[in-house]
Protein backbone atom coordinates (compact mmCIF):
# COMPACT_ATOMS: atom_id res chain seq x y z
CA UNK A 1 0.00 0.00 0.00
CA UNK A 2 1.35 3.35 -0.92
CA UNK A 3 -0.28 6.39 0.43
CA UNK A 4 0.62 10.34 0.05
CA UNK A 5 -2.02 13.35 1.79
CA UNK A 6 -3.18 16.65 0.16
CA UNK A 7 -5.32 19.57 1.17
CA UNK A 8 -8.38 20.36 -0.44
CA UNK A 9 -7.52 24.26 -1.95
CA UNK A 10 -9.41 26.60 -4.34
CA UNK A 11 -7.94 25.09 -7.49
CA UNK A 12 -9.79 21.88 -6.78
CA UNK A 13 -13.77 23.04 -5.81
CA UNK A 14 -16.60 23.80 -7.22
CA UNK A 15 -19.32 26.36 -6.64
CA UNK A 16 -20.07 23.75 -4.21
CA UNK A 17 -16.85 23.68 -2.38
CA UNK A 18 -16.69 20.44 -3.42
CA UNK A 19 -14.14 18.86 -4.82
CA UNK A 20 -14.31 18.35 -8.61
CA UNK A 21 -14.70 15.33 -10.25
CA UNK A 22 -11.57 15.88 -12.41
CA UNK A 23 -9.48 17.27 -9.90
CA UNK A 24 -10.19 13.49 -7.95
CA UNK A 25 -9.14 12.15 -11.21
CA UNK A 26 -5.82 14.14 -11.41
CA UNK A 27 -5.48 13.15 -7.64
CA UNK A 28 -5.84 9.71 -8.32
CA UNK A 29 -3.55 9.94 -11.55
CA UNK A 30 -0.77 11.92 -9.41
CA UNK A 31 -0.39 8.95 -7.03
CA UNK A 32 -0.83 6.19 -9.61
CA UNK A 33 2.63 7.85 -11.29
CA UNK A 34 4.16 8.42 -8.04
CA UNK A 35 3.82 5.12 -7.03
CA UNK A 36 4.57 2.90 -10.49
CA UNK A 37 7.76 5.13 -10.12
CA UNK A 38 8.82 3.38 -7.10
CA UNK A 39 8.22 -0.56 -7.84
CA UNK A 40 12.26 -1.50 -8.11
CA UNK A 41 12.48 -4.09 -10.71
CA UNK A 42 9.36 -3.18 -12.78
CA UNK A 43 9.94 0.55 -12.50
CA UNK A 44 13.44 -0.43 -14.36
CA UNK A 45 12.33 -3.03 -16.83
CA UNK A 46 9.55 -0.68 -18.70
CA UNK A 47 12.09 2.19 -18.92
CA UNK A 48 14.76 0.24 -19.99
CA UNK A 49 12.07 -1.60 -22.70
CA UNK A 50 10.83 1.78 -23.49
CA UNK A 51 6.94 1.09 -22.50
CA UNK A 52 4.35 2.88 -21.28
CA UNK A 53 1.19 1.83 -19.21
CA UNK A 54 -2.00 3.20 -20.98
CA UNK A 55 -5.36 3.32 -19.10
CA UNK A 56 -8.05 1.30 -20.85
CA UNK A 57 -10.94 1.59 -18.31
CA UNK A 58 -11.47 3.75 -15.05
CA UNK A 59 -14.00 3.35 -12.57
CA UNK A 60 -14.89 6.15 -10.09
CA UNK A 61 -17.48 5.80 -7.15
CA UNK A 62 -17.86 8.53 -5.15
CA UNK A 63 -19.31 8.33 -1.67
CA UNK A 64 -18.50 11.40 -0.42
CA UNK A 65 -16.74 14.48 -2.01
CA UNK A 66 -13.62 16.11 -0.28
CA UNK A 67 -14.44 19.24 0.87
CA UNK A 68 -12.45 22.48 0.72
CA UNK A 69 -10.13 23.25 3.17
CA UNK A 70 -10.34 19.23 4.66
CA UNK A 71 -7.29 17.07 4.66
CA UNK A 72 -7.32 13.83 2.55
CA UNK A 73 -5.21 10.82 2.49
CA UNK A 74 -5.11 9.20 -1.29
CA UNK A 75 -3.73 4.78 -1.16
CA UNK A 76 -2.97 2.73 -3.60
CA UNK A 77 -2.04 -0.52 -4.74
CA UNK A 78 -1.81 -3.03 -8.02
CA UNK A 79 -3.76 -5.90 -8.11
CA UNK A 80 -4.28 -8.85 -10.57
CA UNK A 81 -1.41 -7.72 -12.45
CA UNK A 82 -0.14 -10.22 -15.47
CA UNK A 83 1.95 -10.28 -18.08
CA UNK A 84 -0.34 -7.77 -20.85
CA UNK A 85 -1.26 -5.37 -17.65
CA UNK A 86 -3.26 -5.29 -14.32
CA UNK A 87 -5.33 -3.78 -11.83
CA UNK A 88 -5.25 -0.73 -9.42
CA UNK A 89 -7.05 0.00 -6.70
CA UNK A 90 -7.23 3.83 -5.29
CA UNK A 91 -9.28 4.82 -2.29
CA UNK A 92 -9.83 8.67 -1.41
CA UNK A 93 -10.41 9.01 2.73
CA UNK A 94 -10.68 11.93 4.86
CA UNK A 95 -8.05 12.91 7.77
CA UNK A 96 -10.52 10.61 10.35
CA UNK A 97 -9.98 7.56 7.96
CA UNK A 98 -13.55 8.17 6.10
CA UNK A 99 -13.86 6.40 2.73
CA UNK A 100 -14.33 9.31 0.15
CA UNK A 101 -13.58 7.66 -3.01
CA UNK A 102 -12.97 4.58 -4.17
CA UNK A 103 -11.97 3.61 -7.50
CA UNK A 104 -10.34 1.21 -9.78
CA UNK A 105 -8.20 1.11 -13.26
CA UNK A 106 -7.04 -1.15 -15.48
CA UNK A 107 -3.45 -0.01 -17.48
CA UNK A 108 -2.28 -1.82 -20.54
CA UNK A 109 1.42 -2.21 -21.38
CA UNK A 110 2.67 -1.03 -24.38
CA UNK A 111 5.26 -0.42 -26.54
CA UNK A 112 6.04 3.22 -26.79
CA UNK A 113 7.77 3.40 -30.19
CA UNK A 114 5.58 0.76 -32.31
CA UNK A 115 2.18 1.88 -29.78
CA UNK A 116 1.47 -1.68 -29.94
CA UNK A 117 0.26 -3.87 -26.66
CA UNK A 118 4.11 -5.63 -25.50
CA UNK A 119 4.11 -8.58 -23.31
CA UNK A 120 6.21 -8.03 -19.93
CA UNK A 121 8.22 -11.49 -18.14
CA UNK A 122 6.30 -13.23 -15.77
CA UNK A 123 9.15 -12.67 -12.76
CA UNK A 124 8.88 -8.68 -13.97
CA UNK A 125 4.97 -8.83 -13.28
CA UNK A 126 5.58 -10.87 -9.75
CA UNK A 127 8.00 -8.27 -8.66
CA UNK A 128 5.42 -5.48 -7.99
CA UNK A 129 3.93 -7.92 -5.49
CA UNK A 130 0.60 -7.62 -5.89
CA UNK A 131 -1.96 -7.05 -3.19
CA UNK A 132 -6.10 -8.05 -3.18
CA UNK A 133 -8.85 -6.90 -4.82
CA UNK A 134 -11.02 -4.85 -2.67
CA UNK A 135 -14.10 -7.72 -2.13
CA UNK A 136 -16.11 -4.70 -0.60
CA UNK A 137 -16.31 -2.88 -4.41
CA UNK A 138 -18.73 -3.55 -7.09
CA UNK A 139 -16.07 -3.35 -10.44
CA UNK A 140 -18.27 -3.67 -13.34
CA UNK A 141 -17.13 -4.88 -16.51
CA UNK A 142 -14.81 -2.81 -19.00
CA UNK A 143 -16.52 -3.08 -21.62
CA UNK A 144 -19.50 -0.49 -21.58
CA UNK A 145 -22.42 -1.49 -23.39
CA UNK A 146 -24.48 1.37 -25.43
CA UNK A 147 -26.29 -1.11 -27.48
CA UNK A 148 -29.59 -0.04 -25.83
CA UNK A 149 -28.96 4.11 -25.76
CA UNK A 150 -30.18 6.11 -28.13
CA UNK A 151 -27.06 9.11 -28.87
CA UNK A 152 -27.51 12.72 -30.05
CA UNK A 153 -24.37 14.80 -31.23
CA UNK A 154 -23.94 18.34 -28.76
CA UNK A 155 -20.84 19.51 -29.24
CA UNK A 156 -17.29 19.24 -30.72
CA UNK A 157 -14.31 20.35 -29.07
CA UNK A 158 -10.31 20.55 -30.41
CA UNK A 159 -7.80 19.14 -28.53
CA UNK A 160 -5.35 21.65 -27.88
CA UNK A 161 -1.80 21.59 -26.44
CA UNK A 162 -2.33 22.06 -22.39
CA UNK A 163 -4.48 18.86 -22.72
CA UNK A 164 -1.63 16.69 -23.93
CA UNK A 165 0.41 13.80 -21.61
CA UNK A 166 3.43 12.48 -21.59
CA UNK A 167 2.49 9.86 -24.11
CA UNK A 168 1.83 13.18 -26.59
CA UNK A 169 -2.05 11.80 -26.18
CA UNK A 170 -5.29 13.62 -24.39
CA UNK A 171 -4.56 13.05 -20.38
CA UNK A 172 -7.10 10.74 -19.51
CA UNK A 173 -8.91 13.27 -17.12
CA UNK A 174 -9.96 15.71 -19.93
CA UNK A 175 -12.24 12.56 -21.76
CA UNK A 176 -14.36 12.92 -18.33
CA UNK A 177 -14.17 16.89 -18.00
CA UNK A 178 -15.30 16.96 -21.69
CA UNK A 179 -18.25 14.55 -21.48
CA UNK A 180 -19.42 16.19 -18.15
CA UNK A 181 -19.54 19.03 -19.86
CA UNK A 182 -22.58 18.01 -21.96
CA UNK A 183 -24.43 17.13 -18.60
CA UNK A 184 -26.93 19.40 -17.20
CA UNK A 185 -25.99 18.12 -13.47
CA UNK A 186 -22.82 15.93 -12.89
CA UNK A 187 -23.18 16.64 -8.81
CA UNK A 188 -26.82 13.88 -9.93
CA UNK A 189 -24.03 11.01 -10.84
CA UNK A 190 -22.32 9.01 -8.09
CA UNK A 191 -20.63 6.59 -10.41
CA UNK A 192 -18.00 7.14 -13.59
CA UNK A 193 -16.88 4.64 -15.47
CA UNK A 194 -14.61 5.26 -18.83
CA UNK A 195 -13.26 3.25 -21.30
CA UNK A 196 -10.52 3.99 -23.55
CA UNK A 197 -10.39 2.54 -26.78
CA UNK A 198 -7.96 4.99 -28.83
CA UNK A 199 -6.24 8.17 -28.02
CA UNK A 200 -6.77 11.27 -29.20
CA UNK A 201 -4.13 13.57 -30.43
CA UNK A 202 -3.38 17.34 -30.27
CA UNK A 203 -5.18 19.56 -32.85
CA UNK A 204 -8.51 16.60 -33.17
CA UNK A 205 -11.66 17.65 -33.22
CA UNK A 206 -13.32 15.35 -30.77
CA UNK A 207 -17.58 14.87 -31.43
CA UNK A 208 -19.87 14.54 -28.43
CA UNK A 209 -22.59 12.58 -28.56
CA UNK A 210 -25.17 12.23 -25.52
CA UNK A 211 -27.16 9.25 -24.67
CA UNK A 212 -30.76 9.28 -23.06
CA UNK A 213 -31.02 8.65 -19.56
CA UNK A 214 -31.74 5.03 -18.42
CA UNK A 215 -31.94 3.48 -14.84
CA UNK A 216 -30.25 6.78 -13.59
CA UNK A 217 -27.56 6.61 -16.42
CA UNK A 218 -26.15 8.55 -19.03
CA UNK A 219 -23.24 7.98 -21.49
CA UNK A 220 -21.20 9.81 -23.34
CA UNK A 221 -19.48 8.94 -26.81
CA UNK A 222 -16.34 10.90 -27.96
CA UNK A 223 -15.49 10.59 -31.72
CA UNK A 224 -13.41 11.57 -34.78
CA UNK A 225 -14.51 12.96 -37.58
CA UNK A 226 -15.13 9.58 -39.34
CA UNK A 227 -17.85 8.54 -36.57
CA UNK A 228 -14.59 6.28 -35.09
CA UNK A 229 -15.68 5.76 -31.08
CA UNK A 230 -12.26 6.51 -29.25
CA UNK A 231 -13.83 6.94 -25.46
CA UNK A 232 -16.87 6.31 -23.72
CA UNK A 233 -18.00 7.70 -20.55
CA UNK A 234 -21.01 6.49 -18.32
CA UNK A 235 -22.30 8.36 -15.91
CA UNK A 236 -24.73 6.89 -12.82
CA UNK A 237 -26.44 7.37 -9.51
CA UNK A 238 -25.83 3.91 -7.36
CA UNK A 239 -28.21 4.06 -4.30
CA UNK A 240 -26.30 3.44 -0.77
CA UNK A 241 -23.15 3.58 -2.42
CA UNK A 242 -20.66 2.43 -0.05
Amino acid sequence: MFEMGMMVSNSHINENKQMKVTKIIDAIQDIEGIHIEKLGAFTNYINEENLGIFLTYRQIDIIKKPEFNSKINIKTYPYNTNSIGGWRQIYLTSDQDEMLVKSVAFGAFVDLKSGLPKRIPRAVAKSINDYEADPNMQVLPRKIMIDNFEFKEVKQVLVEKSNIDRYRHLNNAYYVEFAANTLKDINKYNRIRAEYLKPFVENDIIHLAISNEINDEVIVTLSNNKGEVYAIVAFSYVKAMK
